[in-house]
């Protein structure tokens, strides 16, 4: 069961989300809160996993407040507002992990709560907590790091993969990228940083070593320098 707390004034909208939770085939435990003071009273008397907070009524200083609570330092936070004027600001300063402008797609939002529900707090270590936060485009992303199969890096910039997604991101070199991973990331070649949870294999090819990945189609190089970095995986 996965604690999700709801701070929103508005009654009918904060039913739709616990409709919208008891939908889903993952098991939630809902509390909701219409004022910053109720939500406090919660978040003392139960450990939340995940906060969905409506901004327009408390302000973002509230969800700044939550963040620094020593039991929410870990938390998942989901953001909705009426506009998206302070977006930016709250990516750099609640660390939230989205950001939704109202009305926001049902689905989209029931979507993100069942994945980040397989992070629950209570049951994954420190690195498997962590989040990589960067710059795309114009605005701020953050993506659970053990979402990330690898980064691909040219000169100050790189490609970051998913299983779905892939972006380029601008002045992020290696040195960068390395410092902001947890430990199960490997350097395997002197420009590939690899997940190496997602190795299924090592193969030597015509041009080299190649990693092949789980599920994945593409494979990356390895080179024989990291060789000890990949070999001493856990699949």
């Amino acid at each position: 069961m996965v604690n999700v707390l709801i701070v929103q004034a508005d009654q009918q909208e904060a039913i739709r989300i616990q409709e919208l939770l008891k939908s889903s085939k993952q098991h939630f435990n809902c509390f909701c809160a219409d004022n910053a003071h109720s939500a406090l009273n919660l978040i003392d008397e139960h450990k939340m996993e995940l906060i969905i907070i409506d901004i327009d009524l408390p302000g973002l200083t509230f969800a700044q407040q939550i963040r620094q609570i020593p039991c929410c330092k870990f938390a998942w936070i989901v953001l909705l507002s009426k506009d998206n004027h302070c977006e930016i600001e709250a990516y750099r300063t609640v660390h939230c992990y989205d950001f939704l402008v109202k009305p926001c797609d049902e689905y989209k939002l029931l979507a993100t709560i069942e994945m980040l529900s397989r992070f629950r707090v209570t049951s994954v270590t420190d690195e498997d907590r962590a989040v990589v936060t960067f710059k795309y485009r114009d605005q701020y992303l953050r993506i659970p790091a053990r979402d990330i199969l690898y980064f691909e890096v040219a000169g100050n910039n790189s490609t970051l993969y998913t299983y779905s997604e892939q972006y380029e991101l601008k002045k992020t070199s290696l040195k960068k990228i390395k410092m902001m991973l947890p430990g199960y990331f490997v350097q395997c070649h002197k420009s590939f940083v690899v997940n190496r949870n997602y190795i299924s294999a090592i193969q030597k090819e015509r041009f080299g070593w190649e990693i092949r990945l789980k599920d994945f189609a593409r494979s990356i190089p390895s080179g024989d320098k990291y060789k000890d970095n990949v070999t001493g995986f856990q699949a």
